[in-house]
């Protein structure tokens, strides 16, 4: 059994109509998957909630870290860009630190320089980006340039993450 972990880019529940093979559904029709990607979740909240006490295999999509986490918190909880930052660059690293088998992988610029997660922004294919704008990784929060078939990614993105996703998690059964 593969575990996903991840925000909106992983969750099952993410369609759109008139697509149905989202790279996470596709995968689960291939292997044995359990996903518990939920959109719109910070690090912290994968730690806690789909990560906890998880050892095996894995894909881990890691949210960017300047996501607020969704989970209730105190009211004397300190809600600055900083310390969210912080919160989620740990929750990222315990989460690694935790699951040696698993394979982590980001469309979020945070992680370029991350040596333990694979940077895979899809620029060309993903909708959180604008593909028509003349620097690269520009993103994207208006209108999208590419068309969404679910996880804010093309058929084309799906499709080329289902290989890519399909070598990793081959690799993982090959290596147990």
């Amino acid at each position: 059994m593969i575990r996903i972990i991840g925000d909106s880019y992983s969750d099952d529940a993410y369609r759109v109509e008139g697509f149905t093979n989202t790279w996470v559904h596709v995968l689960a029709r291939e292997f044995e998957i359990e996903n518990c990607a939920v959109r719109g979740c910070a690090n912290l909240d994968m730690l806690h909630k789909q990560a906890r006490d998880y050892t095996g295999p894995a894909i881990v999509n890691l949210s960017a870290l300047i996501r607020r986490p969704r989970q209730p918190f105190p009211l004397s909880w300190n809600d600055s860009v900083a310390n969210i930052y912080k919160l989620n660059t740990n929750a990222a690293r315990k989460m690694i630190a935790q699951m040696p088998t698993a394979y982590f992988w980001s469309p979020f610029l945070d992680y370029k320089t991350w040596t333990e997660v694979d940077f895979i922004p899809l620029e060309w294919g993903n909708t959180m980006y604008d593909t028509t704008a003349q620097e690269p990784l520009t993103v994207n929060f208006g209108k999208a340039t590419v068309q969404d078939a679910g996880n804010h990614l093309t058929a084309e993105a799906h499709s080329w993450l289902v290989d890519h996703m399909s070598a990793v998690i081959n690799k993982m059964i090959l290596e147990k």
